[in-house]
């Protein structure tokens, strides 16, 4: 609701600015009977200003034809030609025919899109302020799916630490289930601590804009991580090797949230594998950059569990004990360093592992 009344204020305001030039445009055009382009100095000096706003602005004549469509209105225009968009002329033909007046409406559109517009009548036109209002809706969407997630993730553990705790202030509750169910409270409240902890950091990436970066040594960064998880790999009995093509230019980048992007990587192919499984990290050189390769022999991934494994709360192993934000602050971190995270699982029966890249940029 936030978004809407925004983004309905800043239609009215640019309306006021927009509506006035355009008007003239278009007038002088009419009466000159040429086209709405315009062609004279003064004109031009409309329409480049026209091409800076950041709203859709288009002047339909009275058989709703576009006589003029500003820069961000053509960018807009392709999309709602196609098939998943047709939907929107039908309702616009309808608010031509009805407004006698200015005219505001919110349309939502498959896949997920939303374009909002407003209508102001003219004399001999129809101005048209459009705005695609996808992005905020689709953020909108995605943030009431994650706080669904969420609440989900919370009650779980919360609802078993409260029932493993009332079986021990049962006073017939016999020692060994007493103990037992200690012990289960305390793993759930390490998974909430873990969670909450997880979000926090996350959180925290999202919101910032930047980071201090200097160059680095990437294979440093790689042998730190390494040296975290090595042991509880070897307890596993799973191998890492580290291979790397030298000579390795440095990248730039903050060490500790890098550090912390190949531990997230490694740890969850650590925790995912199984006896004999091995974990083969590589850094190559490449005309932008360093790129690094995580490559293991475990289960792997079903392929339909691919696009979404780097959502919040996501997990496609459903009995994992982890929060499902690793791959999640991962691929943030990873952003913040104009960086991609590309994730490979060949299919179920072909060949077993997960392969994870990223390009690290040298400048």
């Amino acid at each position: 609701m936030v978004v809407y009344s925004l983004q309905t204020a800043l239609f009215v305001l640019l309306l006021l600015l927009l509506g006035v030039g355009a008007t003239a445009v278009f007038l002088d055009r009419y009466r000159k009977r040429r086209h709405l382009l315009p062609d004279s100095l003064a004109s031009a000096e409309l329409a480049e200003l026209f091409d800076l706003a950041p709203l859709g602005l288009l002047l339909l004549d009275k058989q709703g034809q576009v006589g003029y469509a500003n820069a961000y209105a053509r960018r807009l225009l392709p999309w709602l030609k196609s098939p998943e968009a047709a939907g929107w002329r039908a309702e616009l033909r309808q608010d031509l025919s009805a407004a006698d007046q200015p005219h505001h409406r919110l349309l939502t559109l498959p896949p997920d899109r939303q374009l909002g517009w407003w209508l102001c009548p003219l004399p001999q036109a129809t101005l048209v302020l459009l705005n695609d209002l996808s992005r905020p809706y689709q953020q909108q969407r995605a943030s009431q799916r994650f706080l669904g997630t969420l609440s989900h993730e919370l009650r779980t553990p919360l609802t078993a630490v409260i029932a493993h705790l009332d079986i021990v202030n049962q006073p017939e509750t016999d020692p060994a289930t007493r103990h037992s169910s200690l012990a289960i409270a305390q793993q759930e409240m390490k998974r909430l601590a873990r969670l909450v902890h997880d979000m926090l950091q996350l959180g925290r990436l999202e919101m910032s804009e930047g980071m201090e970066k200097r160059p680095l040594d990437l294979l440093l960064v790689v042998e730190a991580a390494i040296s975290e998880i090595i042991l509880l790999a070897e307890e596993k009995g799973i191998a890492i090797a580290l291979e790397a093509a030298p000579p390795l230019p440095l990248v730039y980048g903050d060490g500790d949230k890098l550090i912390q992007a190949m531990l997230n990587l490694l740890d969850n192919s650590v925790k995912y594998g199984r006896l004999g499984d091995t974990i083969q990290v590589t850094l190559t050189p490449e005309e932008e950059g360093v790129r690094v390769t995580v490559r293991d022999s475990g289960p792997g991934i079903p392929p339909e569990h691919l696009p979404r494994v780097t959502e919040r709360l996501y997990r496609a192993h459903t009995d994992s004990d982890g929060s499902g934000l690793g791959l999640a602050i991962t691929a943030e971190i990873l952003r913040l360093h104009r960086g991609q995270l590309e994730i490979k699982s060949p299919p179920e029966g072909v060949e077993s592992g997960v392969e994870v890249s990223y390009l690290l940029s040298t400048k």
